[in-house]
């Protein structure tokens, strides 16, 4: 009998673990985790411009918000550390894209996206100790590796494809590089003598290319081949974003700050903003003519950038601020981690 008794325990054991995998399968993929994660009501959404938030987190994993991702006005996208998800808009739930290739399965950090088209796109990929840059043209079913960093270690920190269609991409290795042939070859634009988070292309002139980082701004006005330090040297810099005039918006750990001339000089918005708090991102509404300023958990709106409205967000950290192309009313907001 004492010799039974193990071999029964063991087998009501695995009868529990098969009759409860459903349930627990269920839990780790219907959100239910994200309610105990710190995406718990940490992602929002506005229809209108900013005036009322609705929670929109309802999908997410345990996981890290990189950057949000609009294809049109009806798709959203989000770079995870866990992959990429895609916002059912009839649910009103994200929901994880699996591709046949096996890529975007966990662990893989994506860093970027862009679109080509409404199939064709271009994903950087943190996964197995290297950053990969990988090509679909069949929405995401499946995904062809066309270019891997050279040492272990490193990483792809951004993409982006300028209005000429030239594919630029920075990588933790300081190299920022290129491809003219819609990413069959990539080529060596620039060894840079810092690590860079973003790329930022000017609206109105391909030429004008910005690179950010934590404490250092880069400009080009030769499309990359050649860039200058501003000599921005506050620390910290969270976020950059240029609107449709040209005007450079930063959110710094010393505030929020803009510029007229391109980023060779610039202003503190110190005008009723807090001035204990970093501010955590950044953005402009190029159809209303009004920037968007998180300092902690609230939203400062204002047109003139004297006059603020304030909104207050149920999450205690603001770290990204979009604003959907394709419908200017949509706002998202939420953290990164």
């Amino acid at each position: 009998m004492s010799k039974m008794f193990p071999g029964i325990i063991l087998i009501i054991v695995v009868g529990l673990i098969v009759y409860l995998a459903p349930w627990f399968s269920g839990f780790f993929t219907s959100g239910s985790l994200a309610n105990l994660s710190i995406n718990d009501g940490v992602f929002y959404v506005s229809n209108d411009a900013g005036n009322e938030f609705q929670p929109q987190s309802d999908g997410l994993m345990v996981s890290e918000i990189i950057d949000v991702v609009f294809l049109d006005n009806q798709s959203s996208y989000l770079c995870t550390s866990q992959g990429v998800f895609k916002l059912n808009n009839l649910k009103n739930r994200w929901e994880r894209i699996k591709d046949e290739t096996g890529v975007l399965e966990f662990p893989s950090r994506i860093s970027s996206l862009v679109f080509y088209d409404n199939q064709t796109a271009f994903v950087a990929v943190n996964k197995n100790n290297r950053g990969k840059i990988y090509f679909t043209s069949d929405n995401f079913k499946t995904l062809k590796e066309i270019y891997v960093t050279g040492q272990d270690g490193t990483e792809i920190n951004d993409l982006k494809i300028s209005q000429s269609g030239r594919i630029y991409f920075l990588s933790t290795e300081k190299i920022l590089g290129y491809s003219d042939d819609n990413g069959q070859t990539f080529k060596l634009m620039t060894h840079l003598d810092r690590d860079f988070k973003k790329i930022v292309i000017s609206q109105k002139n391909n030429n004008v290319i910005y690179l950010w980082g934590d404490e250092y701004i880069y400009k080009s006005v030769d499309a990359g081949y050649n860039f200058y330090n501003l000599g921005f040297t506050l620390s910290n810099i969270n976020d950059f974003f240029i609107n449709n005039k040209e005007i450079i918006y930063i959110a710094t750990n010393n505030g929020a700050f803009h510029s007229f001339d391109g980023g060779w000089n610039w202003r503190l918005m110190d005008s009723l903003l807090p001035k204990d708090l970093p501010a955590g991102a950044i953005s402009y509404n190029n159809e209303r003519g009004e920037v968007i300023i998180s300092f902690g958990g609230r939203l400062y709106i204002s047109q003139d950038g004297l006059a603020w409205s304030i909104k207050s967000i149920s999450t205690n950290n603001i770290n990204i601020i979009k604003i959907n192309p394709f419908n200017l009313s949509q706002v998202l907001v939420g953290i990164k981690k």
